[in-house]
């Protein structure tokens, strides 16, 4: 079997449906021939933002654009190369070309829903791919009632738990959790700076606390606000913003005694919440139906706008321990299942 992954952001992009995309062709390549088509020098590349405009709706703002260029550039190759499956990861055009294409080519198209319900997932839905993949079941139950001609399945973000348990890791944590000189208990929040993340809560939710420090990871737009807010409101013994590479980001997990994020309930299925899981991290996070799937057990749910109750959320969370349900929720999304399943799945959709 021949598939094509398309992504304009890979390798340039460290989010989520880069990462995902990424570990899901190094493991579909096991057994098939995959062909990544990417950006190069070339590219004209924008960032995609999250906006409610006339241009971004009608998928004409400039990120949109970029992906459309980019995707005409790719059909010479999907011409050529004919894959029994193409799976395009940039939305609106780059699918409408995928459709027009596969006229030609006999190709399937899988798209993976990685918004979670809104307008980019609607009219992905709306073009009738071969399969509609909702990475969780909350956002499949949506799906369906929006589209009733299009194939949805459910299959979750992967995350592979060995690199959360590699040797030495511990070791590693406990020297990082005195290098950080920051007061006990550590409050991870691991997001980018962004509105929508909504970092200023869990800053404000910890400042009610009257011990532990809170410990960001990410950039963004508005890291430098966030850091000035963050000094400001807990000092720099229990205040910490940074950005590390991908690499070191278990000993960061290993390293805290709590997981927090406080995003609008809109964020779909974020890889945090899986990275805290293989960590043995609870996670605080906002009360929504996709985070309540994933999380289960692992999870305590709040209100962030209620800083009151999302600092006593997090306090006493701070006196739970890791145990059987916690782990059992987390070893549903290991990569080894995850990975077989998207197999099953394309071997299936061409079998029609």
């Amino acid at each position: 079997m021949k598939i094509a992954f398309l992504n304009i952001y890979s390798g340039i992009n460290n989010r989520g449906a880069e990462s995902f995309a990424h570990e899901l062709a190094g493991r579909l390549s096991e057994k098939n021939e995959v062909l990544f088509l990417k950006a190069d020098k070339k590219t004209w590349l924008a960032q995609p933002q999250h906006s409610t405009s006339l241009l971004k709706r009608f998928f004409l703002d400039s990120a949109s654009l970029s992906v459309l260029l980019f995707s005409l550039r790719q059909l010479p190759i999907l011409l050529r190369e004919k894959p029994d499956v193409m799976i395009p990861m940039n939305g609106f055009w780059q699918l409408l070309l995928c459709k027009l294409i596969a006229i030609f080519t006999d190709s399937k198209i899988v798209v993976v829903g990685h918004s979670g319900p809104g307008w980019d997932e609607m009219w992905n839905l709306f073009l009738n791919p071969d399969v509609f993949v909702a990475t969780t079941e909350p956002t499949a139950n949506w799906a369906k009632k929006v589209c009733s001609w299009t194939r949805v399945e459910t299959i979750p973000y992967g995350i592979d738990l060995a690199t959360f348990s590699r040797p030495g890791l511990a070791k590693t944590a406990a020297k990082l959790r005195l290098e950080l000189e920051l007061e006990k208990p550590i409050i991870l929040c691991p997001a980018a700076a962004v509105a929508y993340k909504r970092i200023q809560l869990a800053v404000e939710a910890v400042a009610m606390m009257d011990r532990g420090s809170l410990l960001h990871l990410g950039k963004g737009p508005l890291a430098q606000e966030i850091e000035k807010q963050g000094v400001k409101k807990l000092g720099k013994k229990r205040f910490r913003s940074t950005v590390v590479s991908p690499e070191v980001i278990p000993e960061f997990y290993a390293a805290a005694d709590l997981v927090t994020l406080s995003s609008t309930a809109q964020e779909n299925s974020p890889m945090v919440f899986l990275e805290a899981m293989a960590a043995s991290k609870f996670v605080v996070t906002t009360d929504a139906p996709r985070a309540r799937w994933i999380l289960g057990e692992a999870g305590v749910f709040t209100n962030p706008d209620n800083i009151d109750a999302y600092a006593e959320a997090i306090n006493s969370t701070l006196k739970r321990k890791w145990g059987k349900p916690q782990q059992d929720q987390i070893e549903q999304f290991s990569w080894d299942k995850i990975g077989k399943m998207y197999e099953n799945l394309l071997q299936d959709i061409l079998k029609k």
